[in-house]
């Protein structure tokens, strides 16, 4: 019998610093937050309980199956099936669940100032999410221990082999329109603020606060655009749905480092508001 856990634990782990990315704009950075529970948060809230409910089916599947391959009873068998096949369902809606956030994530976005389709990473979750509705039927449906393991199998191959490379072509784009709408509603403020610089130097002010809060927001948003390019580069090297985990890796740790510099703008922004 395959072990899945360490398959499953594989997504979970190496998607979580991702999903910290793309919850920080629910945190409020040039965002207003809900105090309503939202859908993306609702979606969390139901990975996490599914993420329990498969760690219990892991321990009872794992004792269930030590007992059987020990005693090799009718009875160990037949616990053995049990346990298995519910493990095997609770995997099938972990992934789901996991989806269904993803899906949320993308939603949370703002798309119209990235120039990149919503629909390719609305197909690839959809497509995604009927694989473990359909993997889920077969699963109900098995009689015998026999018919579970090639399920599992198939389960494995098909998560190493489309799954993961399609959620990282997913959140690659999440990244990316998250860090170009993050940027445009930055350079919308920063127009605005620039015009009342200019028009304090323009009336003889020649406070050199005012010279370097202009420098300083110039560098800010020349490295972010910097950035910004670098993450497109990257995206760009993807020219299918699949996507390797470096070249995701790069992006998120690129957008990351875009979000570290828009929030040194914040202070900026604050500190220039108090001086006008």
């Amino acid at each position: 019998m395959p072990n899945l856990v360490n398959s499953s634990q594989f997504i979970v782990n190496r998607y979580s610093k991702s999903l910290v990315l793309l919850l920080f704009i629910v945190s409020g950075l040039l965002f207003p937050v809900q105090a309503q529970t939202s859908p993306l948060e609702k979606a969390q809230n139901d990975y996490n309980f599914q993420t329990s409910q498969y760690k219990d089916a892991h321990d009872k599947y794992a004792t269930a199956r030590s007992e059987y391959l020990t005693f090799k009873t009718a009875l160990s068998k037949d616990k053995a099936y049990q346990e298995t096949k519910n493990y095997l369902i609770q995997v099938d809606l972990l992934y789901k669940t996991f989806l269904a956030l993803v899906q949320e994530n993308t939603n949370s976005l703002n798309w119209d100032s990235a120039n990149v389709s919503k629909i390719e990473s609305n197909n690839i979750l959809t497509t995604e999410t009927s694989f473990f509705d359909d993997n889920q039927k077969k699963v109900l449906a098995a009689q015998t221990l026999e018919e579970l393991p090639p399920l599992a199998k198939d389960l494995k191959d098909h998560v190493t082999q489309s799954t993961n490379l399609k959620l990282n072509k997913t959140l690659a784009t999440a990244e990316i329109v998250q860090s170009k709408s993050l940027l445009f509603d930055f350079n919308t403020l920063s127009a605005t603020l620039d015009s009342s610089v200019k028009n304090k130097l323009q009336e003889g002010n020649t406070q050199s606060v005012f010279l370097n809060w202009a420098t300083e927001n110039a560098n800010i948003k020349t490295l972010a655009s910097q950035k910004v390019q670098f993450a497109q580069s990257e995206f760009a090297k993807s020219t299918t749905q699949n996507m390797d985990t470096a070249t995701l890796n790069n992006i998120a740790d690129s957008a990351q480092s875009i979000k570290v510099d828009l929030q040194r703008s914040v202070n900026l922004f604050e500190e220039l508001l108090r001086l006008i």
